[in-house]
């Protein structure tokens, strides 16, 4: 293992100026990062916590990174805050304030708590709590507060999601990796099992959404690491699923999405993911980043109720510069944005749909490579192609990272290749929103009922952007790009 300042001594220039580093996506300086932990607001700041190995750019020892924002879109790194100890590494959990004080470690006061697994020889739920805004942590001296010790039955028992349930004036924690288990806890010290339901995932989330922006219509999300969810009733110890499983994004590099905890406007609800890495590209002296916090709500669609996502309303105020078109009549082979180059920007476009041709975007243009984003209104088929996004020369699939990859999505696991939704726009109007970021594209298709996400490498001369359509009767109604200032 390389010393903690390996990073520092070999990376050229300082942090955040690499060729294919995103610049306005958190990730670390240096060092690997994968799942988010302890979204949390308190006192003016919301807290990102993240699965980190400080050592290496491959995943390794876990501890917890963290950092700070004042609007959950620039990030001041500060220094970690758990590290691994006699009990194990610090696996995924999540972190809370302790309002009332019920655990008693702040003297009447509010502080946080984060609850965590402890990966060891077995898999353990711990504690610690912070008297001074998250900057220093104490670990409970009676960790671990759930043990698998004695029968060590659980193989898989990770990643402790815990918020506070009002109507039941108590804390519950929802457990995955293995079965789904439901606890509630009077003070975050001990907690008792009330329910478990025949779902099995990694880093589970449990929470309340609007229906149609009604704050009086309410129904429960459980998500499945990001990967989808299903919409039901949770009384504060049971959770009934009321839905299909839905999935919530149809690119490669989406999962461990987690939301915040304690927001300053109750009805909204806020969530990030891990945007996981299995190429070979050079992201040296770091690797992975977090994705774009995304705002959530559901929606009442034509399939039945659906959670959208947008990007948060705060990350607008990085746009600068924009370009707009307005009602063109697409031509085959002609591109209305000829001579335009960028590699960091956002554009919303909206499309009137005429004929069944497919018609779209493509990004990171250049020397054989894009990235293409296009509809296919035949056969109502949105999709992202990813075949050509990267330099061909760094590889499809990190040979170190193939099983869990295989594992988590299906043994034809590989980053560069077509990934389609079903969608049917209404009114024959398709509206898309594509962030770009260097190596990262996220895609919000209508009103962000099917959203993707991925990374991509393509070269850094390869930075042009075009609308295209394989035939006529696609009107362009709109087409604003907009810059984005560098958070860094």
């Amino acid at each position: 293992m390389e010393n903690r300042n390996f990073d520092k001594q070999s990376s050229k220039g300082k942090p955040y100026c690499e060729p294919h580093r995103p610049q306005y996506h958190f990730s670390p300086p240096f060092g690997w990062t994968n799942d988010p932990n302890g979204l949390v607001y308190f006192e003016g700041e919301y807290h990102l916590f993240y699965q980190y190995n400080p050592d290496d750019i491959n995943w390794g020892p876990m501890h917890w990174g963290h950092a700070v924002s004042k609007d959950m879109i620039h990030w001041q790194n500060l220094p970690i805050a758990l590290e691994p100890d006699e009990l194990g590494t610090i696996f995924s959990g999540s972190v809370v304030v302790d309002e009332k004080d019920t655990s008693g470690f702040f003297g009447g006061s509010a502080g946080l708590v984060a609850i965590f697994t402890h990966h060891g020889e077995y898999e353990q739920q711990s504690i610690a709590y912070s008297t001074d805004k998250g900057r220093t942590w104490v670990k409970y001296e009676g960790n671990p507060v759930i043990t698998n010790e004695k029968t060590k039955a659980y193989k898989d028992f990770r990643d402790p999601k815990v918020f506070w349930y009002a109507p039941g004036n108590t804390w519950i924690m929802i457990l995955g990796g293995g079965i789904f288990r439901i606890y509630k806890s009077d003070n975050l010290r001990e907690y008792e099992l009330v329910s478990t339901l025949g779902v099995f995932e990694e880093f589970l989330d449990l929470f309340e959404l609007c229906v149609d922006g009604d704050p009086n219509n309410k129904k429960w999300v459980l998500s499945l690491a990001g990967y989808g969810y299903f919409i039901g009733e949770f009384n504060g110890t049971d959770f009934v699923i009321e839905s299909e499983y839905i999935n919530a994004d149809h690119g490669f590099s989406w999962q461990a999405a987690y939301s915040f905890n304690n927001l300053p406007d109750k009805d909204r609800c806020v969530w990030l993911a891990w945007m996981k890495d299995a190429s070979k590209a050079p992201t040296y002296p770091w690797r992975c980043n977090m994705s774009i916090p995304r705002e959530l709500s559901l929606k009442t669609c034509k399939h039945g109720l659906r959670m959208v996502q947008k990007p948060v309303r705060e990350f607008e105020s990085l746009r600068t510069n924009p370009y707009v078109l307005e009602n063109i009549e697409l031509q085959p082979g002609v591109n209305v944005l000829d001579g335009l180059e960028k590699d960091i920007f956002d554009i919303e476009a909206q499309f009137q749909i005429g004929a069944d041709c497919e018609f779209g975007i493509k990004v990171r243009k250049g020397d054989g490579q894009e990235t293409v984003i296009g509809y296919m209104p035949k056969i109502n088929s949105v999709f992202v192609d990813t075949t050509s996004s990267s330099d061909p020369s760094y590889g499809p699939l990190e040979t170190s990272l193939a099983d869990h990859y295989i594992r988590q999505v299906g043994k034809n696991c590989i980053m560069a290749k077509m990934y389609q939704a079903f969608y049917d726009p209404e009114d024959c109007m398709f509206k898309v929103r594509i962030l770009v970021d260097r190596s990262t594209v996220e895609t919000f298709v209508g009103d962000g009922e099917v959203v993707f996400t991925n990374n991509i490498y393509p070269s850094e001369d390869s930075r042009g952007v075009e609308i295209y359509t394989k035939g006529h009767g696609i009107r362009l109604s709109s087409c604003r790009i907009y810059d984005i200032i560098s958070i860094w």
